[in-house]
């Protein structure tokens, strides 16, 4: 007998309409619906979809659109943007969006789940993923500084044996990081997740998500302090991800960092060390700068060593690679695996990254600042200038809170110790590193300031000679990098 299916009037709850028989749902929806305890709408008549998008304007055909909002942005309002670029699916919450959507649909084929909130569900099914692929290991990183680079060289170890995942740029936060670990496949032998934090309980949350088996904590400095009123409250927040490793997991922590004796005592699983100044199972002697103006040096693991030549500048570079080393060590990789992934290391862009103009050295290190990360990114200009003049061009450091005045007075403070010959600064908070490094006996006249971009880059333009080195940094939202392209880096 066939089923009779009696519809509602168009002028009802498109959602209260009973669905119409369809064909039987594939195993991607099926997982959907079972970790995000959704409710499916609508169904896929033909076809496949495979993918996670959040963005219509970078959605790839045959991708799931997941409608996320945001203080700024609502995806519902994007999702007939979305249908009409290819979606295959749509994830969303928004009733009265799906009223409209289904009442209205296109004709297309594409299938629509609804959850309570779009956030939470891309988390879980995130997870939901993870579990099935639990079976490959898994490490985060974490830390004040360097988290990004850790990643990268993390990656470059491991793929000299191993298909790796691993984040892309800095997706790290509770967006980014489920969208990184939804591409887990079993084609991957490990991966590397980066994680980022602004507050406390996210790295905990993450760390949920990913389930790492070994947790990395590059150092505790001063970023984001406008969400804590202390380092040691940053420190707690950091060590949500040892806390959250199995007792089979592996802690990996730098025995040169102030809050390392703290950190020490909360570890429950294995831990493995880094550093230089104080034992740990993994340091580096012997360390030289070379003619490069990089760093070479001997790596210590276990009572081996071998010779490393960074292909990066930064002493701070040496620190970056320890935690590499130490964390892949922890997986089993030997020596000459953890040197070829070094020393074949490319760094992202926009750290330390070297640009030439007229025969002006730059070090575009623009993408992202805090106190500490400016101090040895003034430090790496002082090492590797030649016999040019030494520039700084600094934006605000932002999310520093309370900490902000005395964090940018102290920033300027070592600019004059260093003897750095040039200083230009850009917001209305670098005016405390102009006053800090103008306090210290840096000459005024050496000290510029600009609202804007476009002063700074054509100063910079008339005032460059040949042999100079330019340190450019600042905060992500400062975009010091518009000052590198103005000058027309080739």
């Amino acid at each position: 007998m066939g089923m009779h299916v009696k519809l509602k009037a168009e002028t009802g709850d498109p959602l209260d309409r009973p669905l119409l028989p369809t064909p039987p749902t594939s195993e991607l929806i099926d997982t959907l619906l079972t970790a995000t305890h959704g409710r499916l709408l609508r169904n896929l008549v033909a076809g496949e979809a495979a993918g996670f998008s959040i963005d219509s304007r970078t959605l790839k055909p045959g991708q799931i659109f997941v409608a996320l909002r945001g203080e700024r942005f609502d995806g519902h309002d994007f999702i007939l943007a979305a249908l009409q670029k290819g979606a295959k699916g749509i994830v969303a919450s928004d009733k009265n969006a799906l009223d409209k959507l289904l009442a209205n649909a296109p004709a297309l084929d594409f299938f629509v789940v609804q959850v309570e909130d779009t956030l939470q569900a891309l988390q879980d099914l995130a997870h939901f993923h993870r579990r099935k692929y639990r079976h490959i290991p898994l490490i985060g990183v974490t830390g004040s500084n360097g988290k990004t680079t850790v990643k990268e060289m993390i990656a470059s170890i491991l793929s000299q044996r191993y298909v790796t995942l691993k984040s892309q740029g800095n997706l790290n936060n509770l967006i980014g990081l489920p969208l990184s670990l939804l591409t887990l496949t079993d084609s991957h032998g490990t991966g590397v997740l980066e994680m980022g934090m602004s507050r406390a309980g996210e790295i905990k949350r993450l760390a949920e998500i990913a389930e790492p088996d070994v947790g990395v904590i590059t150092n505790v400095g001063g970023a984001h302090l406008e969400f804590f009123d202390s380092l040691t409250a940053v420190m707690k927040a950091k060590m949500e991800l040892v806390q959250a490793l199995p007792l089979s997991g592996i802690a990996v922590l730098n025995a040169d960092d102030t809050f390392f004796p703290s950190m020490v005592q909360e570890v429950r699983c294995k831990l493995i060390t880094f550093g230089i100044n104080w034992e740990a199972h993994v340091s580096a002697s012997e360390i030289e700068l070379s003619e490069e103006k990089t760093y070479t040096f001997t790596l210590r693991i276990n009572g081996g060593k071998c010779p490393i030549s960074l292909p990066v500048m930064g002493y701070h570079n040496i620190y970056n690679a320890l935690a590499a080393a130490a964390a892949t060590y922890a997986l089993g990789l030997g020596p000459s695996e953890i040197k070829k992934g070094l020393e074949s290391f490319q760094p992202a862009p926009m750290r330390m990254e070297k640009l030439f103009y007229k025969g002006v050295l730059i070090l575009n290190d623009a993408y992202n600042a805090n106190p500490n990360s400016m101090k040895m990114a003034l430090k790496t200009l002082k090492e590797i200038s030649g016999t040019g003049r030494r520039i700084a061009v600094l934006g605000d450091m932002l999310e520093l809170g309370s900490w902000s005045e005395m964090a940018h007075k102290g920033v300027g403070e070592v600019v004059a110790d260093l003897g750095i010959d040039l200083l230009w600064v850009l917001g209305p908070y670098s005016k405390f590193i102009a006053l800090g490094a103008l306090e210290k006996g840096m000459a005024a006249h050496r000290i510029f300031s600009a609202d804007s971009h476009e002063p700074i880059i054509e100063n910079l333009r008339q005032e460059l000679k040949e042999g100079d080195t330019v340190l450019i940094k600042g905060s992500r939202g400062m975009h010091m990098e518009k000052i590198v392209q103005g000058l027309a880096i080739r």
